[in-house]
């Protein structure tokens, strides 16, 4: 006798396409509540720049109060306070990245070696810190 053959045929697939839908919608749920987070460098050797570009790749979880550093590779100076354009300032600075604003955002400590910031990103925000190279400090990319 066949299971295929018998009149609880139906009550068999209902469950096992029940079980399965279950499974997937808690898959979805995980995905959806897991915190996950992109990043780029881009360094413009013309503009004397350096751009960290982070991005909450999550759909419904912030990414807060995290602290990052930006580190010479190599001994020495990286960072100036000294811009291509002629203008003197800070060491780094923020740019908040359309459509989702970072809120929280600010640079804890900053010299020639190394920046260090906080940030706190909604789902689906980005942020971007440029920092400005030292003119002999072009080949070495920060880290």
């Amino acid at each position: 006798m066949s299971i295929f053959r018998s009149n609880s045929v139906p009550y068999v697939l209902a469950i096992i396409v029940s079980a399965l839908g279950w499974q997937l919608t808690q898959i979805s749920a995980e995905i959806a509540s897991t915190r996950a987070a992109s990043y780029r460098i881009t360094i413009d050797e013309d503009a004397r720049t350096a751009e960290l570009r982070l991005k909450n790749i999550s759909r419904s979880q912030p990414i807060e109060q995290l602290t990052f550093s930006l580190v010479c590779r190599e001994k020495g100076e990286c960072f100036t306070k000294d811009r291509a354009d002629g203008q003197t300032g800070n060491y780094a600075r923020f740019k908040a990245v359309a459509p989702v604003a970072p809120t929280g955002s600010n640079i804890v400590s900053a010299n020639a070696e190394l920046v260090t910031f906080t940030l706190t990103i909604p789902a689906g925000g980005s942020i971007k810190l440029v920092t400005y190279l030292v003119v002999g400090a072009r080949r070495r990319s920060p880290t």
